[in-house]
């Protein structure tokens, strides 16, 4: 039920998610200096899930250096979720 999260936090609206992608943009245009086809992917892959995660962590909350919060393995990597976005 992840309209839950949504409660206490604000949805990120397309603007903000245009930003965080912007701010990768630079990497993204520098992945194109591959020689090869795998290093292509890999580079391409790690900026993309780093984009997901942020995007991710915009929508559910910042991760929290507090042990005691709830974590949540995704695709994207590691999230954690404060008490106040159950």
């Amino acid at each position: 039920m992840l309209n839950s999260y949504n409660q206490t936090t604000h949805p990120m609206t397309k603007a903000e998610l245009l930003e965080k992608i912007g701010q990768h943009w630079d990497d993204l245009q520098k992945v194109h200096q591959h020689d090869n086809l795998y290093d292509f992917e890999k580079e391409f892959a790690r900026i993309a899930m780093e984009m997901n995660r942020e995007a991710l962590e915009a929508l559910l909350g910042k991760v929290p250096k507090d042990h005691r919060k709830k974590r949540i393995t995704t695709v994207f990597g590691l999230v954690e979720i404060g008490h106040d976005n159950r």
